[in-house]
């Protein structure tokens, strides 16, 4: 990414510029406007603040999403020894710092504590720890219950947080519980009401984890290869991440992929043609060609178009495979192939590369299988490779290396 160009235009950029120079009392003020007007929008979330503390003391919240976070409060409220206040907090998402001071002409700090989440009520206590943060465990938004195999991917909502995370399914514990594994490294047993699947893709809405600083953007996935995703943040920033430092709100859950589609890859320095057989049964194979990918490139096909003009009925999956070949010297005479292992598994192709064509690799006879004896001119049998698919909501890919 081009920092010093992306991050002119980018929140991020300024408050880490303002941070680290002298801040004017222009911008100060306008500061102190704007976070009022934020507040003044914010609606929803209830958050008890008590003082259990033998003594009179003044609590203050602070945003813990960007290096200003010290310069000025959200809300700072005094309390009394038994006293309690009610925070409408808004429910925005964000986790918050409090500080908590006896009160004087110059407030003498006593404690602080960072990264409170955003569902967490806060005691003071005159005893360790000095702030008590504990989970309310608010109302949670439900998906519809489905039943999950070992290894499928998910995304997850754990009590007393707003928003869902990737994970992997580990086991199912009970018809109410499964064993998850977060991509962040945490275990937990969840309600199949909170998980979803794991339908992450292009365009889907995303919070990132900007750096790996702790503090969330929102964005769009730009691209994602397994657990690696690329985000275009909103105000222009991009960053190429891990699933583990991403998160996602109830209202984006990305909802299934109904479209099945292949990416297929070129590693090579020279052109790769290939083709694709699909089918299942014993008499509905297809091998249909040709397409080609340049050096260094990719092509993405909408397999479940190519299955629909195949003849292949909706709500069936077909078993995919894949051959590939160079360009190759002397009209093709040497060129590099990708074959698949199995010799007793071949697929009849066209040779002519600059004509497309579609074989049908057997016909019923009587309900018996005749195969295509692939005896014409300019035809061949080759062994092709089997495109296993992936867990739910990821692309299939193939790269030619």
């Amino acid at each position: 990414m081009n920092t010093s160009t992306n991050r002119q235009a980018s929140t991020r950029r300024l408050n880490d510029h303002l941070f680290s120079s002298a801040l004017t009392v222009t911008f100060f003020s306008l500061f102190l406007v704007l976070g009022s007007a934020i507040e003044a929008r914010a609606q929803g979330s209830q958050i008890t603040i008590k003082n259990e503390r033998n003594q009179r003391v003044k609590v203050c919240v602070y945003k813990n999403t960007n290096a200003l976070t010290w310069l000025r409060p959200v809300r700072c409220w005094t309390l009394s020894n038994g006293e309690t206040v009610v925070w409408n907090q808004g429910g925005s998402g964000y986790r918050y710092n409090v500080r908590v001071f006896k009160p004087a002409i110059l407030d003498e700090k006593i404690c602080e504590k960072r990264a409170v989440w955003n569902s967490d009520d806060i005691t003071i206590q005159g005893k360790s720890p000095c702030i008590l943060a504990k989970n309310r465990h608010p109302a949670r938004s439900e998906v519809s219950p489905k039943q999950w195999s070992d290894g499928d991917r998910v995304l997850v909502n754990a009590p007393g947080d707003a928003y869902w995370y990737p994970g992997v399914i580990e086991r199912k514990r009970s018809n109410r519980e499964y064993f998850i594994m977060l991509e962040n490294g945490k275990r937990l047993v969840i309600d199949p009401k909170y998980i979803s699947g794991d339908y992450i893709r292009e365009g889907t809405r995303v919070y990132g984890n900007w750096k790996r600083s702790g503090r969330y953007y929102a964005g769009r996935i730009a691209s994602r290869n397994g657990n690696a995703v690329s985000i275009d943040y909103d105000d222009g920033d991009k960053e190429t991440t891990s699933l583990r430092y991403t998160r996602f709100g109830f209202n984006d859950l990305p909802s299934e992929v109904k479209q099945y589609t292949v990416k297929i890859c070129n590693n090579q320095n020279e052109k790769v043609w290939f083709t694709l057989s699909y089918g299942y049964g014993r008499g509905n194979y297809f091998t249909e060609g040709w397409w080609y990918v340049n050096p260094k490139g990719c092509y993405t096909i909408d397999l479940s178009d190519r299955w629909r003009r195949a003849g292949h009925r909706e709500g069936v999956t077909p078993r995919t495979f894949i051959y590939g070949e160079t360009e190759g010297l002397f009209g093709g005479a040497i060129k590099k192939a990708w074959q698949g292992a199995d010799r007793n598994f071949t697929f009849c192709i066209n040779e002519d590369r600059s004509k497309s064509f579609r074989n049908t690799e057997a016909t019923l006879s009587n309900n018996v299988p005749v195969r295509n004896p692939c005896d014409s001119p300019g035809q061949e049998r080759v062994r092709v490779n089997a495109l296993n698919y992936p867990r739910r909501g990821t692309q299939l890919t193939w790269t030619f290396r």
